[in-house]
């Protein structure tokens, strides 16, 4: 009989390797979602930085975060497809010469961000 081989990983590691709906499951838990989110420090310390997220005491005494209310009404705003293009300073308007359609957005996000 051959012995099972526990392999050590990280958590991130760990994490892409679980099916898609054990994933989502662990984030029934505030616990699993708190594991996640605090693996990322130096990313969540940069968005403090820039004051996009921030601490903030919840009743009880326990630590809250949130966006910054602007960033998160314009976050959801684009996410969703909506708000006024942003015109660059030297933007000469016309058409895009690298514009893409929805199914290739689409198929990029899946093959990119979707989990396994």
């Amino acid at each position: 009989m051959e012995e099972a081989k526990i392999v050590c990983k990280d958590l991130l590691s760990y994490l892409e390797d679980l099916p898609t709906s054990v994933l989502i499951s662990l984030y029934g838990y505030s616990s699993a979602c708190l594991a996640v989110f605090s693996y990322h420090r130096e990313a969540i310390t940069k968005l403090q930085r820039l004051h996009v997220y921030k601490t903030s005491p919840l009743p009880g005494g326990q630590q809250g975060v949130s966006l910054h209310e602007d960033f998160r009404r314009n976050l959801r705003i684009l996410l969703c497809g909506g708000g006024t293009p942003w015109a660059l300073v030297g933007h000469r308007g016309g058409e895009d010469k690298h514009a893409r359609d929805i199914a290739f957005l689409n198929d990029y996000a899946d093959k990119q961000w979707e989990l396994k």
